[in-house]
């Protein structure tokens, strides 16, 4: 018999019928696993199915999408940020723009105000200071901007300056307090920027 172990020359034992409350049972778990899974593949996820912040990555492979699709730029997105507090998304074009959006409602982000420009030639990455007050803008004209952005709806220009980088730059990044800004360039180097 399978699942039986016989000796040699023993008689073999009888078969017997499962009882039936075995058989529903063992029947209702099947049924119970399947229609769980089938919840889980066809159920959209909502706002609480996204990982909290400082998620690990186990948690980020399992989050929810928001099915939200941002329009407004022409050209690539180049970069995406957001503010420290979360309440606004800023990202950069080859448009040579960076674009606002309000990000207070997760289910329904919407435009904020009007794009920035001011750079020659295609935005090309956007980084926010830890305090969220001031936001850097890089471009393949090789300047970095920063912006004034405690108005989300009016950033205003603080001020420009070239990088002395000899090719277009590609990123940019605060350090965590906020007193360096790292820029990236095709020039294969990375130069420090200080107030």
């Amino acid at each position: 018999m399978i699942g039986e172990w016989l000796e040699v020359g023993a008689e073999p034992r009888p078969w017997r019928k499962p009882r039936r409350r075995k058989v529903l049972f063992a029947l209702a778990t099947v049924l119970l696993i399947a229609l769980t899974v089938m919840i889980a593949l066809v159920w959209p996820g909502s706002e609480a199915d996204a990982p909290l912040p400082g998620a690990t990555p186990e948690e980020w492979s399992h989050a929810a999408p928001l099915e939200k699709t941002l329009h407004g730029h022409t050209g690539w997105v180049r970069s995406v940020v957001f503010s420290p507090d979360g309440r606004t998304l800023a990202s950069s074009s080859d448009d040579g723009t960076v674009r606002f959006w309000d990000m207070s409602d997760r289910t329904n982000p919407t435009r904020l105000g009007e794009p920035l420009t001011g750079h020659a030639d295609a935005m090309a990455a956007v980084a926010y200071s830890p305090d969220g007050r001031t936001l850097a803008t890089s471009s393949t004209d090789r300047t970095v901007r920063f912006w004034d952005v405690t108005d989300r709806t009016r950033p205003t220009l603080l001020g420009q300056t070239p990088t002395g980088h000899t090719d277009r730059l590609e990123s940019v990044a605060f350090s965590p307090d906020g007193r360096i800004l790292a820029v990236g360039s095709d020039d294969q180097t990375v130069r420090l920027l200080a107030p």
